[in-house]
């Protein structure tokens, strides 16, 4: 908060018992208090500077106190803790005992100092050391030992729902305790406790069912109760029986489909053959026209590959000029820039130096 020219507890204190010695200037009492009072603003203003001055030097060596115990053994630091909490203990009761005496007549300036102790007991590390020196050692040393002491005396302790329904499964212990976790631990009502031991069965999840039909085939009248176990929906339930009937099949699958496209590039299968493998492969609509004209891409390659190397032959018979074998490259598809490097290249194979007409 900002000190303004209302600060110094003027309107609270000093006017008021201005007013109470105006009123009655006889009463000692009253004299005094408008001295106490006034001495306490005037203290309160060295009270701040001099926390300003404290915080500022604590402040100053906060890293290089870090820094002193970065290097040091966990004892080292335990012991210095101890020699940290004696300090801080006896400045603590000090510090209490002097604001104690001076708050009843000097509230200001006792606030003020405070304020400036609780930041100076923050930034010294007050915490860390009560921590390192108090807390840590009191709860192993006695907490948690107690704690393990009363465990074992009163043997309350009982397995989870988890581990008691598997030890039951295992035959390790008897149905009788498994019923009563689930009725004493977790309230469950009589008429519902052998539904929800059925209930904890386990059931394979979609995915592992799908690592599972890339090994065996399960019947899919197996695969279908357990997806309902699993909880998955009527309306979503052919969806992931044909995802899973489908799944050992894939990788078969793209390996034909890339033999069959190999064929019909090679003009070993025609279009309607093609389609037909589509239609039974059962790909997506927008799938076979895709894998369609990919195949078709692949056989124009082919086609343009033979009719290339035709006119290139022809060229190295002597039966086509530069001039004519550039042409009809282009003549057959292929791309200007290219039709005029493939020239050149045959033409350079006989020693000659070949540049495209202009």
């Amino acid at each position: 908060m900002e000190k303004g020219e209302t600060f110094y507890g003027l309107k609270a204190g000093f006017y008021p018992e201005l007013f109470g010695v105006l009123t009655n200037p006889t009463s000692p009492q009253a004299w005094l208090q408008l001295a106490l009072h006034r001495w306490d603003i005037s203290e309160a203003e060295r009270a701040y500077n001099d926390a300003v001055s404290l915080l500022s030097q604590n402040l100053g060596r906060v890293r290089s106190k870090i820094s002193d115990f970065a290097g040091k053994s966990p004892s080292e630091v335990v012991y210095a803790s101890y020699d940290r909490l004696t300090e801080y203990a006896m400045w603590r009761v000090r510090m209490e005992k002097e604001l104690l005496i001076n708050g009843k007549d000097f509230p200001m300036s006792s606030s003020v100092k405070r304020l400036a102790y609780n930041f100076v007991d923050y930034i010294t590390f007050s915490d860390a050391w009560k921590g390192a020196g108090l807390n840590l050692p009191a709860e192993y040393g006695i907490l948690i030992p107690a704690e393990r002491y009363w465990k074992a005396y009163f043997r309350t302790a009982r397995l989870s729902i988890k581990d008691s329904f598997i030890m039951w499964k295992k035959g390790l212990i008897g149905a009788d305790y498994l019923k009563t976790v689930l009725r004493e631990d977790i309230g469950l009502p009589e008429n519902l406790i052998d539904a929800y031991i059925d209930h904890l069965d386990y059931d394979p999840s979609p995915s592992e069912l799908i690592r599972m039909s890339r090994a065996i085939n399960p019947p899919g009248q197996w695969i279908e109760k357990k997806l309902k176990s699993f909880g998955v929906g009527d309306e979503d339930l052919p969806h992931y029986k044909r995802w899973i009937e489908r799944e050992p099949i894939k990788d078969e699958l793209e390996r034909n489909w890339g033999a069959i496209a190999t064929q019909f590039s090679y003009g070993f299968m025609n279009e309607m053959e093609l389609k037909a493998w589509l239609a039974r492969s059962e790909f997506s609509h927008a799938e076979q026209e895709l894998r369609l004209e990919n195949a078709k891409l692949l056989r124009d390659k082919y086609k343009r590959a033979i009719l290339r190397d035709r006119e290139i032959y022809l060229y190295r018979n002597g039966k086509r000029t530069e001039n004519e074998l550039y042409e009809n490259l282009k003549t057959i598809g292929i791309d200007d820039e290219i039709a005029n490097a493939l020239t050149a290249l045959e033409a350079a194979k006989k020693g000659i130096i070949w540049e495209a007409p202009s």
